[in-house]
């Protein structure tokens, strides 16, 4: 099960929960597919480097509440201060008519994967790459998590093959679903071709 199975999907219920939270008629699934893929893409692209993480939207009763979830809130309000009517009616425009756009911090941003996937991102050398996940690992295991895994996939250095390499730092339980295990997987262009980083945490239980 572990690697091949989503570490969010098979804990639904459990320890996660559904980023989404919407509802369509059948024959507009689809639509809403489209538009929601187009509406997170270009919220990232804009503010991913001003530390936007991850964009959820939930359906209220008359509205769609876009939610903005940032590493920083404070700093974030800062940056877009001025620019936030614009953004709302931007989007209302381009996507929903009906829409209301939420900042929320996420708790222990230096735990969340993707901000771990964004740390490595850079990397395109299997030492260096090793390197950096130990250093990370030990900073945080024991005081926040209590694993840290990650797999990188692609053509490292220009190599004429393309190679796995893992790196697993603690305990990361991927078979105990009871376990609160975050994921993340992020793809980046390189000269060689499309690398992954894929990133799992097993945090700490409460």
């Amino acid at each position: 099960m572990g690697n091949k199975t989503s570490a969010i999907g098979v804990r639904l219920s459990i320890t996660n929960n559904w980023e989404d939270s919407v509802y369509f008629r059948s024959k507009d699934y689809s639509e809403y597919l489209n538009m929601s893929y187009k509406l997170k893409t270009y919220l990232i692209n804009c503010y991913k480097q001003h530390g936007l993480i991850k964009v959820n939207i939930k359906q209220e009763r008359y509205f769609y509440k876009v939610v903005l979830e940032v590493e920083d809130s404070r700093y974030f309000l800062q940056v877009i201060k001025g620019r936030i009517n614009s953004l709302n009616a931007m989007l209302k425009k381009l996507f929903w008519s009906d829409i209301k756009i939420v900042v929320k911090q996420i708790d222990n941003p230096i735990c969340h994967p993707l901000v771990i996937a964004y740390k490595l991102i850079n990397e395109t050398s299997d030492i260096a790459l090793k390197t950096n996940v130990k250093q990370i690992a030990n900073s945080l295991i024991g005081v926040s998590i209590v694993g840290l895994k990650v797999r990188y996939a692609g053509r490292i250095n220009g190599s004429d093959i393309a190679q796995t390499i893992w790196h697993i730092e603690g305990r990361v339980p991927l078979q105990t679903l009871t376990a609160d295990i975050r994921y993340a997987s992020v793809s980046i262009k390189t000269n060689y071709g499309i690398c992954t980083i894929k990133v799992w945490v097993c945090m700490k239980d409460s």
